[in-house]
């Protein structure tokens, strides 16, 4: 209807923005206003159209910084933004902290702030907080109540399924329960079966105790005792046990002569017998040596190594025999 490059904005509240539908939104003071063609309109816009310019242009400007923003924002759709996952420096931080600073000491900052809702009282949270606690309350007593329901039906569809009808056998579902049942039981007598065997090893630990030490104490004064008695009766018999003391060391030293003797004869029968061992084994050597010798081609590799360690056993021996000839004492 017309031609305008920009939303009309009246004091009677009309506002028209072209290529949209036309809103009406009318004031106190008109709200019994009946609109009628648009003939009246174009009166009404005739009237205000001087007082509204600074407006008009106001809105224009904010329609235009709209339109920016919106082509911005769809240009950059679907890019990562630049400061994404940075943090701020602490320079950065101190600049953002002296521009609000500064802008909040302008007073059309503060009256755009003032316009914005205020915060709640604490009467008025205190009824919202209650309303949600009501709210939420039913909510979970109805969920309650609907598990409740659906645990209950399925508990008896199942205990109906386990009895079956009139001709059915009755089905043993809730074994796994006596089972668990029967098991805990079972612990439970274990438990107090450890409980009582602790306690009656504790008695008898102590009983054992108190027996040794009642058998100590006992043999302490039986020593103390006897001490006593051998004090009394030791005197008169020292000089008899020095007499049997001299006797006994004399005894002594002839019988070690006596059986020096016969360790050294003994020691010389036992070389001669091991100087003819060795001999005959020497022979035995030479004559194995020379067979063995004969023999080398047809024996395999096996039978030579075992053949070396026994020629290496019978020399250990013959060197064990030489070493004890020598070590011999002929005096």
């Amino acid at each position: 209807m017309f031609s305008l490059s920009s939303p009309l904005h009246l004091h009677a509240g009309v506002s028209l923005h072209l290529k949209k539908p036309i809103i009406f939104r009318t004031s106190n003071s008109f709200r019994q206003l009946k609109l009628k063609p648009a003939a009246t309109v174009r009166s009404l816009y005739n009237v205000f159209e001087n007082q509204d310019k600074p407006k008009d242009i106001e809105a224009d400007r904010k329609m235009k910084e709209e339109e920016r923003r919106r082509k911005i924002g769809l240009a950059n759709k679907g890019k990562i933004p630049w400061n994404k996952g940075r943090r701020h420096t602490e320079d950065t931080r101190r600049r953002i902290k002296e521009r609000t600073i500064e802008a909040l000491r302008n007073p059309k900052v503060r009256d755009k702030m003032s316009e914005h809702q205020q915060p709640h009282s604490d009467e008025t949270k205190e009824k919202i907080r209650a309303s949600v606690k009501q709210v939420w309350a039913e909510r979970s007593r109805s969920k309650r109540v609907k598990e409740k329901f659906i645990s209950l039906w399925s508990e008896n569809i199942a205990e109906a399924a386990r009895k079956g009808g009139s001709g059915d056998v009755e089905l043993d579902w809730d074994s796994y329960k006596k089972s668990k049942q029967e098991i805990s039981s079972e612990q439970l007598q274990l438990s107090e079966e450890k409980a009582r065997t602790r306690e009656q090893t504790k008695m008898r630990t102590e009983e054992a105790k108190t027996e040794k030490m009642r058998r100590v104490v006992e043999r302490k004064k039986e020593r103390q005792e006897r001490d006593e008695r051998g004090v009394k009766t030791r005197k008169p018999k020292q000089n008899k046990e020095n007499a049997i003391a001299t006797s006994r060391s004399k005894l002594k030293n002839r019988l070690t002569k006596i059986h020096k003797k016969k360790t050294s004869l003994a020691k010389v029968a036992i070389v001669k017998d091991s100087i003819v061992s060795v001999a005959a084994k020497l022979e035995n050597l030479d004559l194995e040596l020379i067979k063995k010798e004969r023999t080398r081609g047809e024996i395999s590799l096996a039978d030579q190594i075992q053949a070396a360690k026994s020629l290496r056993g019978n020399d250990i021996l013959s060197r064990v025999g030489l070493f004890a000839m020598k070590s011999m004492d002929f005096d």
